[in-house]
């Protein structure tokens, strides 16, 4: 049972795109950041908005064959940015961590109350924010 019951039967993928606005708010605080993997793409309405910040984007997804929890990362890879699909939003946020350590930043689009569950507590406890996962962006 979902904790918010809405009727509608949820969309493939979890195909939930992000609105141009949401990530135009978010590139100030990429500061640093020239190259972008954005691995839950979709149409692109992401990949475009980061692309008009001035940044460069390597964009996947699943539905075009390219399964960002077992393929192989891009080169010369600054940030993994993007709104994962929530059925696997804890592990696209382990697998981005383990990737970008040491030097790179990890955005995840999310609902808010995504980091009230006990079971992700390890994703932004302080310990995590001071392992060897953290990223020269983290603090």
């Amino acid at each position: 049972m979902s904790q918010r019951g809405s009727g509608y039967e949820r969309k493939a993928f979890d195909l939930y795109e992000t609105p141009a606005w949401v990530t135009a708010a978010l590139l100030p605080h990429l500061r640093g950041v020239t190259t972008v993997w954005e691995p839950a793409a979709g149409s692109g309405m992401m990949v475009n908005a980061l692309t008009a910040g001035g940044l460069k984007v390597k964009a996947s997804d699943i539905a075009s064959g390219e399964d960002f929890l077992t393929s192989t990362p891009p080169v010369a890879l600054d940030a993994i940015v993007t709104n994962p699909p929530y059925t696997l939003a804890r592990e696209f946020i382990e697998r981005a961590l383990l990737l970008m350590r040491p030097r790179g930043l990890v955005a995840m689009l999310l609902r808010t109350d995504f980091d009230h569950a006990a079971s992700r507590r390890h994703l932004f406890s302080e310990l995590s924010l001071c392992s060897p996962w953290a990223g020269p962006y983290s603090k």
